[in-house]
């Protein structure tokens, strides 16, 4: 019997515990892609299915309420939620797939420290680890609120996202 999102707010507390603590900690690397598993799977249960990872961010970035307070944009740029969701899929793919960042994306621990940047040559965008996390932890906890009774089954075996099964492996005894 699957979860509902309502049964599963245990467990994505315990990730946004782990991203805040990652982020103050210095991790941003890591309080990313724990924000990224998250954004995921509540943007699965959203959709009721697995879905391409740039679905998943629409999903998720339609949920938030401000996008504004934890990316700062190359000055006279407000890019569209289109923008914010392409940005964060490309950061997840670099993170994950090329333990890098995409091209224009700086990580800072904050914007309150990104306003001190003055760099002519700064990048196109700067994300601010603590605002993300801030504003993930705020639109989970939107959607928990908004679909308790959502289906929370992240089997992974859909078609479009092009997943396979799941193998255990464990030493031989």
């Amino acid at each position: 019997m699957p979860k509902t999102l309502a049964e599963a707010e245990s467990s994505v507390e315990d990730f946004l515990v782990e991203a805040a603590d990652c982020a103050s900690s210095g991790n941003g690397f890591a309080a990313m892609l724990a924000c990224f598993a998250v954004i995921g799977a509540l943007s699965e249960a959203i959709a009721g299915r697995s879905l391409a990872t740039l679905k998943l961010f629409r999903l998720f970035v339609a949920e938030m309420d401000d996008t504004s307070g934890w990316m700062r944009a190359e000055p006279g740029s407000t890019p569209s939620p289109e923008d914010m969701a392409r940005l964060l899929a490309q950061t997840r793919h670099a993170l994950v797939h090329q333990l890098s960042l995409p091209s224009g994306v700086v990580l800072v621990e904050s914007l309150e420290v990104a306003r001190t940047l003055v760099d002519s040559r700064l990048p196109s965008f700067i994300i601010g680890i603590s605002d993300f996390v801030e504003a993930v932890s705020a639109t989970a906890r939107k959607i928990l609120v908004k679909h308790p009774t959502l289906p929370f089954d992240p089997s992974g075996d859909d078609d479009e996202r092009g997943a396979a099964s799941t193998y255990v492996v464990t030493e031989p005894e």
